[in-house]
């Protein structure tokens, strides 16, 4: 709320566009091994997690000076993704070894250097046009240093047996990038196809005002999300492979984020109402009711989000990843003719059904393939 104050709504736009590209090619860099590292053996995972931060670290170094210089999204997009990559490799490393402390402070520091950051680069810099893009990339920069420091490992360089060993552990967990990378890629184009869609259809405005209506409404979900999803997945994967029961694991989370799930998304409504009347510029009036159209959206994929590795555990990628074509297919139809018609609440509300048609299947689908599971045990 603070930087809705100091910036303007096309800054936000820009930004919105920035966020997109790094999204997606994050997760190109990180080749889907991040994942992967929470099913690895201890010294697997350190030997993967240290190549990581060679690689991209070296890649860093390269491309860091330039965004004091450099006035091009795609080139910013490219240096955090590559940051945000190692940042993933790294905090999953930690998850993996319940170095619990360790990821609450990096998360925390992260989001404060970014506020901190942003504020005093809008007040004292010549150009704030790239200001919230330069703070987001040196956010990260120092949040993953820490967590470099609290690797243990901290040799560098590889010898010729450790590079072999390496390249033998990425080829055994070769089904993440080649079954769940495209995937996960076509999930984030599904996700991001929006801002570049508004972005060309309604300009930087929309685009800024799509933004910040996407922050305010998922913003906690999906932090939410992302943390108990990782401890979802691992949980699951440890209780399938001992043959513990993991269909009644699944049913008990399932149960409670039915419950959960609308409660939070009411909650964050009147939060946002309150947002809109006390603290937001007039230029941002109708976040509200654009926050309602999406509300349903939200609220299923927060759900879905959470229990979507049982595919990874119980070995579905190829179907998942048909359905994911069939997603963006739709959401690229609501798209065009909402973009051509020019309605921009028509392109929330044709989004919003796109997934709770989508979602809605996947989730019946969990539970038919967790049920499957229980009848092999």
């Amino acid at each position: 709320m603070v930087l809705a104050r100091i910036y303007g709504v096309g800054d936000f736009g820009n930004f919105a566009l920035f966020s997109s590209y790094t999204a997606v090619l994050s997760i190109l860099f990180s080749l889907k091994y991040d994942s992967a590292i929470i099913s690895m053996k201890l010294d697997e995972r350190e030997i993967v997690a240290k190549s990581y931060i060679i690689l991209y670290g070296l890649l860093t170094l390269i491309l860091l000076p330039g965004i004091f210089f450099v006035r091009n999204i795609l080139y910013h997009a490219v240096l955090a993704a590559i940051l945000i990559s190692v940042f993933k490799v790294a905090f999953n490393f930690f998850l993996s070894t319940k170095n619990f402390a360790i990821l609450v402070v990096s998360k925390i520091s992260n989001s404060l250097l970014f506020l901190v950051l942003s504020i005093f680069i809008s007040r004292f810099a010549s150009d704030k046009n790239f200001g919230m893009i330069n703070s987001y990339t040196i956010s990260y920069t120092i949040v993953l240093l820490f967590l470099i420091l609290m690797f243990k490992n901290k040799a560098v360089g590889f010898s010729t047996e450790e590079i072999i060993r390496v390249f033998k552990i990425l080829k055994r967990y070769k089904n993440f990038p080649v079954y769940y990378l495209p995937q996960q890629i076509l999930n984030e184009l599904s996700n991001q196809m929006p801002t570049f869609f508004i972005s060309f259809f309604f300009g930087s405005y929309y685009t800024g005002i799509f933004m910040m209506t996407v922050k305010l409404l998922s913003a906690l979900p999906s932090m939410v999300a992302s943390s108990i999803s990782q401890i979802f997945y691992q949980q699951f994967a440890e209780l399938y492979h001992k043959n513990k029961q993991p269909c009644m694991f699944f049913y008990k989370v399932y149960r409670k984020l039915m419950i959960i799930a609308p409660l939070l998304i009411l909650f964050i409504l009147f939060i946002i109402f309150l947002i809109e009347d006390h603290f937001l510029p007039k230029s941002w009036n109708g976040i509200l009711y654009y926050s309602i159209l999406m509300a349903p959206m939200v609220a299923i994929r927060f759900i879905g989000s959470i229990i979507s590795s049982v595919v990874l555990v119980l070995g579905y990628q190829k179907k998942s990843f048909y359905l994911e074509v069939f997603h963006i297919a739709t959401r690229f139809i609501s798209l065009v003719i909402s973009g051509v018609i020019y309605n921009f609440s028509l392109l929330l509300i044709m989004l919003t059904l796109s997934s709770l048609l989508i979602t809605g299947y996947r989730l019946q689908w969990y539970k038919e393939i967790v049920n499957e599971s229980k009848k092999g045990e």
